[in-house]
């Protein structure tokens, strides 16, 4: 099933992988703290992005369609968070939906 993404990603060694997830981790539960809980997932997005650009990160890139395709079939899917090659799907702690 071929999956298209407008954003090249490179991959990551686990090592790579953990620094940057505790990095990124860090900054969206600071977020969250500062934020509440309720906030619209918009808002977590844009300054979560904003914290990690503030702290280093070369590329943060959020809402990333991505196409799945299969013969006739095709679906088109929103990856909430890149980060320098890191691939996010947030979520609070009230597990709010998505808008469709």
């Amino acid at each position: 099933m071929p999956i298209h993404c407008p954003v090249s990603i490179e991959p990551l060694t686990a090592d790579e992988f953990e620094k940057l997830d505790y990095r990124v981790m860090g900054h969206a539960y600071d977020s969250q703290n500062e934020l509440g809980r309720l906030c619209d997932e918009c808002a977590y997005h844009a300054d979560l992005k904003a914290r990690l650009l503030a702290d280093g990160f070369q590329s943060v890139k959020a809402e990333i369609p991505v196409t799945l395709t299969h013969r006739d079939f095709s679906k088109k899917y929103f990856v909430d968070l890149i980060a320098d090659s890191a691939l996010y799907e947030l979520k609070n702690r009230c597990s709010f939906l998505r808008r469709a």
